[in-house]
């Protein structure tokens, strides 16, 4: 599944004339181009990532950079300091490592603030409960890709769906954030 996504998905900016390069580790970029193992491509480069932490404000940490956590989001060794996002490196009830994401963010902060409210009233924390339920990708040109529970939708035709999962996930956002009346504003375009 994991490596049917990445070149299903780029069918859709190949089918644009883009061209699509997975760099290998030891690659460099300039002004003029890149160099992906043995070739060179040259043109203008576009990096497209980041999920490592830029900064860890002296807090313990793992090999890769990313901050040390105990269970409930507290950093490792510091019990009223909390963690949360890209800078850990979250896992599931399984220690099954979870992806870098929004939606894993938006759980960790949640579970991190509730373990800094039970702290402040003296109550014990509690374990974080994180899970993956999968992704969604729009590429644009209403094509797209996503993986909802380990079901894939990429190929031809299920490309079709992931703009409108899209869409209806930045909906229930945007009401969840601003009300009806953000919701109207993004659809009048104000």
């Amino acid at each position: 599944l994991r490596r049917r996504i990445p070149s299903t998905a780029a069918r859709i900016p190949r089918c644009r004339g883009v061209e699509v390069v997975l760099a290998p580790r030891g690659y460099s970029i300039d002004a003029a181009g890149a160099d992906a193992g043995r070739s060179r491509l040259t043109g203008r480069p576009v990096w497209a990532g980041g999920d490592r932490p830029r900064g860890t404000l002296g807090l313990p940490t793992d090999d890769d950079g990313a901050i040390r956590v105990d269970d409930d989001l507290a950093v490792a060794g510091r019990r009223a300091v909390f963690a949360a996002g890209d800078v850990v490196r979250h896992v599931d009830a399984a220690g099954t490592p979870l992806p870098p994401s929004a939606q894993v963010a938006t759980q960790a902060g949640a579970a991190a603030g509730a373990n800094a409210v039970r702290i402040v009233a003296g109550r014990p924390t509690r374990p974080a409960d994180l899970a993956h339920q999968g992704w969604v990708l729009d590429l644009g040109g209403r094509r797209g890709v996503a993986d909802l529970v380990g079901i894939p939708l990429a190929d031809p035709f299920a490309d079709l769906i992931p703009p409108f999962l899209h869409t209806a996930i930045d909906t229930k956002h945007l009401l969840e954030v601003g009300g009806i009346e953000q919701v109207v504003r993004r659809a009048v375009g104000w």
